[in-house]
């Protein structure tokens, strides 16, 4: 702390996995306006970073229909889809799934399971594969890969705009998500031209936009090189003379806070687990593929301190139980330096159907909210363990 306190030429680099707990916004921001206060964005390369995502200024105000949103629409956090799901006064009922695993990934799966076989409910899953979430599916319909349709991408770690052209036809009968969307416009007498766009046409609109980091961005040169930087200026330093707001200052205030867990570690759970992306199995994309999988040991993996090892009668890659409040999963366990004292590391998510009990890691997960930005608090689980006496695999 005191090297960093009077060392102007600093830089720090922050994630998201930071932020996945009952106080993370608050400690996120206290990070972030660090160098307000040693003057780090005075110096090149100082500072602090999340994300350069909100650099990407594109125009998505009709490509997103924001434009014709209405104040009376529902609007669900994923973060507690199984709240949502239960719902008997406003129930949901039809469920159009992309781009996702909610199966696997939204907190406290076993209320989420629950929701998605409700009887009642209809849903639609557009998928390159069989997930969890396509087992609940009333109707899959297959979907492309990023190599087989045109896309444009953004960034959060740099300030390059890509734009990516199909190097692959659609395999079988699988159609872009912007196909099934169009068509479903067509047959629900949508009339919003945007949904009858191309996506040469998109990309033309997304990039009309009169923000000074895409002053050399046009829609020809970027299709023709296939990415091209935003006009950052050669020594950029973002905050050198202020922020955005209109007074020029970065704003402390509400000054961040100290926020204490209220779940905090019991007699009946005395471990913190947290979930870390694993080195090869990092989250549920691309969780079905062998050589990944091969990799990370053939299974989901925990690790745990060799004093807590111990104190609970675990043996190294034996199997345990691990149980929460909200509910209990089986995995094997590796008893390793690398996980602190008093914490379980779980390695990367994993399919649930991959698991020797066929249960997910968000088994374990509750739907509490952190305390900015509505987030999931995945690291924030207190959990028992104990060895596994009987298993069958």
């Amino acid at each position: 702390a005191l090297a960093y306190g009077s060392t102007k030429e600093t830089f720090i680099r922050t994630s998201y996995g930071l932020t996945r707990n009952e106080s993370g916004g608050n400690a996120l921001r206290a990070i972030t306006l660090l160098p307000a206060l040693t003057g780090a964005w005075t110096v090149l390369g100082g500072g602090a970073m999340l994300s350069t995502s909100d650099a990407f200024a594109l125009n998505k105000t009709r490509y997103s229909g924001l434009d014709r949103v209405k104040d009376d629409v529902r609007v669900i956090n994923m973060s507690q889809l199984a709240l949502a799901l239960e719902d008997k006064q406003e129930p949901i009922k039809a469920l159009f799934v992309f781009n996702s695993n909610p199966a696997v990934i939204a907190p406290d799966s076993s209320r989420v399971l629950k929701g998605l076989g409700r009887e009642d409910l209809f849903t639609v899953v557009l998928e390159h594969f069989q997930t969890d979430t396509a087992d609940y599916a009333d109707y899959i319909l297959p979907a492309t890969t990023f190599l087989e349709h045109d896309d444009l991408y953004s960034a959060y770690g740099n300030f390059n705009l890509q734009w990516a052209k199909a190097v692959l036809e659609p395999y079988a009968e699988a159609k872009p998500n912007s196909w099934v969307f169009q068509d479903l416009a067509k047959r629900l007498d949508l009339d919003n031209e945007v949904l009858n766009w191309s996506a040469d046409e998109i990309i033309t609109d997304l990039l009309d936009t009169d923000d000074a980091l895409f002053a050399n961005i046009n829609a020809t040169e970027l299709k023709e090189k296939g990415h091209l930087k935003l006009s950052v200026p050669e020594n950029y330093k973002p905050f050198e003379n202020g922020s955005a707001f209109p007074d020029k200052k970065i704003c402390f205030s509400p000054s961040p806070k100290q926020l204490p867990f209220k779940l905090q570690t019991n007699e009946n759970y005395p471990l913190r687990l947290i979930s870390p992306p694993g080195k090869h199995m990092v989250n549920s994309s691309m969780g079905n593929i062998q050589s990944l999988l091969d990799a990370s040991g053939g299974e989901p993996q925990v690790l745990i301190n060799p004093n807590d090892a111990a104190k609970f009668a675990i043996t190294d890659q034996s199997y345990t139980n691990i149980t929460s409040a909200q509910g209990s999963i089986r995995r094997k366990t590796l008893i390793s330096e690398q996980a602190p004292q008093g914490t379980v590391i779980a390695l990367g998510l994993w399919w649930s159907k991959l698991a020797p009990d066929k249960k997910g890691l968000n088994e374990l997960s509750n739907e509490t909210l952190t305390d900015l930005g509505g987030g999931s608090t995945f690291g924030n689980i207190v959990v028992h363990i104990e060895p596994t006496h009987s298993i069958t695999l």
